[in-house]
């Protein structure tokens, strides 16, 4: 229900067991861009100038989309 699906418990098990599937990828994916997000932060504050040139690109597509 959290992930957009106030109505789940109306779903057929098999509907609910694949939206679960789908919204699981979904919440790991943005763990993952959480954690390559710090990375490239740590890396940009570890590399000076270039690094954070390299992180504000990284932000701006991220933002655009």
């Amino acid at each position: 229900m959290s992930e957009g699906h106030p109505a789940a418990r109306h779903y057929p098990l098999g509907y609910l067991w694949s939206e679960t599937k789908i919204a699981k990828r979904r919440v790991n994916a943005g763990y993952v861009t959480q954690s390559l997000l710090m990375q490239s932060c740590i890396g940009a504050v570890l590399n000076g100038k270039k690094g954070g040139k390299e992180y504000k690109k990284l932000i701006k597509e991220l933002s655009d989309g």
